[in-house]
């Protein structure tokens, strides 16, 4: 619940920012199912919204995510929870390169998702000075992902 209400008041801070004195872009993507699984090939018109981060570590059996925000004309925001779920069998290195072969299978990959009855779309991206969107941290116990959130144009 928690999760939904930082991303719902990231998003409405952002909405209020002025989103369509922004670039329309045209984007395609491979859409990414919530199953795993890619889909269709799609291309929308957007806004883009935000970069988020994400820090991926493991709590004994758990993998533990918390992430960050930074809206297109803002600043990052702190680091809140955003998802404990179960291992799956996996060590955070299997789970590291099984993301990292995927996105290299699928780079244009994205996700829709719906907030506050408008459409977004969020996509793996590569950050300046990095060569991917994934990278661990110096003390190898964590990596981050980086995304790109884009607004459907409605």
């Amino acid at each position: 619940m928690k999760k939904k209400g930082f991303t719902a008041l990231v998003l409405v801070v952002i909405l209020t920012g002025g989103i369509f004195a922004q670039q329309l872009e045209r984007l395609t993507y491979e859409e990414l199912k919530t199953d795993g699984t890619i889909g269709r090939t799609v291309t929308v018109e957007a806004y883009f919204m935000a970069w988020q981060q994400q820090e991926h570590f493991m709590e004994g059996n758990y993998l533990v995510i918390y992430q960050c925000m930074r809206p297109f004309n803002g600043e990052w925001s702190d680091w809140e929870f955003a998802e404990r779920s179960p291992a799956m069998l996996l060590t955070l290195s299997q789970y590291y390169n099984t993301l990292q072969r995927e996105y290299n299978l699928h780079p244009k990959s994205g996700m829709k998702f719906y907030q506050n009855g408008m459409e977004f779309i969020k996509m793996l991206a590569i950050p300046d000075r990095r060569s991917s969107p994934f990278w661990w941290a110096e003390n190898g116990q964590s990596f981050f992902m980086f995304h790109k959130l884009y607004l459907i144009k409605p």
